[in-house]
């Protein structure tokens, strides 16, 4: 007979209905069978009890957007000479360390957002080496393979090349899929896409490429001032980036906002994720919701490289989808995307607290199509985080999660 647990908490946060005081969520085979009152919880043989005592139990966070390979650039590199600077020293020091030193700062980065709590993930990858560390671990994982490339005569070879790495990727995880069973269900929680990279990285040429092999799942998108330049007038320091970089490659700019820019190539696409939407405007957010975009915002990471943060009330007041990414560890002091959203809430004390939660749960697993995660309800997978109360009960339970300094922990 199998053996259904419940968990008991001070407060049990579905996310999708109210919060429960005194609740208990039962599980069977890893997932959610019944939740409610303390009072209508299961009895009998065959059901285990676990209390959780004064705690808060919730779904699992949902982290939008991050870059994993980029986990050994914690502390290495500093923002204070501007953006354009800081991507220099970016690639700089990783062209200097090894494939081998850089990839082993992965492993215990995927530990981390596991141990806070993290049940999703999005990770954005130039080489698709973070695919072995997330297929070994319990995330659930939307791995964006990331191209980029502003010299069009390289356009459809750089297309042929990510397209060839994509697919030896995705026939290793089918070869140990057939292998073992175990690995068959972790890599059924894993799917490859692609990323484009951002709109003033990628050119016209490859931009039409991708929309015609199949279109973008990812791409940054109104990060910076040097963007919006570039693209608004062709010049800035973007420009001279470029030069130094790819050449003197010619670029009629648009004249317009990245997000009307990407809309005129097609980009806009349902479902896409947008990370980043810290200069947009009204015009920006009306269009981002009429194309069914979701905003990932990384605020932690937007203040660290100067960019200020991004204007929630304003996309929820458009009715654009949100969800909540970290951004990588070269740009942010931790992985842990609760942390985002506390940023959220002390920015924006006027938005509804029930909309940061959603962003950070619920949001985050629609953005990535992994529906049965973010909430707590009957068929959901039961991936949670707890966090301890410390102290007197609170009369709102989503404040204090978002207003508290306590670390959450996952369980699952």
């Amino acid at each position: 007979m199998n053996t259904e647990t419940f968990y008991r908490a001070a407060f049990v946060l579905p996310v999708t209905s109210a919060p429960i005081r005194d609740g208990f969520v039962a599980i069977r085979d890893g997932v959610v069978t019944a939740l409610g009152p303390i009072a209508e919880r299961p009895k009998g043989a065959g059901v285990a009890e676990v209390d959780l005592g004064q705690t808060i139990l919730m779904p699992g966070f949902v982290n939008a957007h991050t870059h994993l390979e980029l986990s050994h650039l914690e502390g290495a590199v500093s923002a204070d000479r501007g953006f354009v600077p800081w991507i220099e020293d970016q690639l700089r020091v990783r062209a200097e360390r090894s494939t081998p030193q850089a990839g082993s700062a992965i492993g215990p980065a995927v530990a981390g957002m596991e141990a806070s709590g993290t049940v999703a993930v999005a990770d954005v990858s130039n080489s698709l080496t973070t695919v072995e560390a997330l297929r070994g671990s319990g995330l659930s994982a939307l791995v964006l393979h990331e191209i980029l490339g502003f010299d069009p005569l390289k356009a459809e070879m750089v297309v042929e090349q990510t397209r060839a790495a994509r697919a030896a990727a995705n026939q290793s995880l089918v070869a140990s899929a057939q292998a073992d069973p175990n690995a068959r269900a972790k890599a059924s929680r894993l799917r490859i896409e692609v990323a484009a990279h951002a709109p003033h990285s990628v050119s016209r040429e490859l931009f039409h490429l991708l929309m015609k092999a199949g279109g973008v799942r990812s791409i940054h998108l109104a990060e910076s001032r040097s963007e919006d330049d570039f693209l608004r007038t062709g010049g800035g320091d973007w420009r001279g980036f470029l030069d130094r970089r790819v050449g003197p490659i010619p670029f009629e700019p648009p004249a317009k906002s990245p997000v009307h820019y990407l809309d005129e190539l097609g980009v806009l696409t349902p479902g896409i994720l947008a990370v980043h939407c810290v200069r947009v405007d009204g015009a920006d957010a009306k269009l981002l919701a009429r194309r069914g975009a979701v905003a990932v915002l990384c605020p932690r990471s937007n203040e660290f490289l100067g960019h200020g943060v991004p204007p929630l009330a304003l996309l929820l007041g458009h009715g654009v989808p949100l969800a909540l990414g970290t951004d990588s560890l070269a740009s942010c002091a931790s992985l842990n995307v609760l942390e985002d959203a506390r940023l959220l809430a002390r920015k924006f004390p006027r938005v509804l607290k029930t909309d940061i939660l959603h962003a950070l749960t619920r949001g985050g697993a629609l953005a990535l199509d992994f529906t049965d995660l973010g909430e707590i309800r009957s068929g959901a997978l039961a991936k949670f985080a707890v966090l301890p109360l410390g102290g007197d009960r609170p009369s709102d339970p989503i404040a204090f999660v978002l207003n508290d300094v306590s670390p959450a922990r996952g369980l699952a």
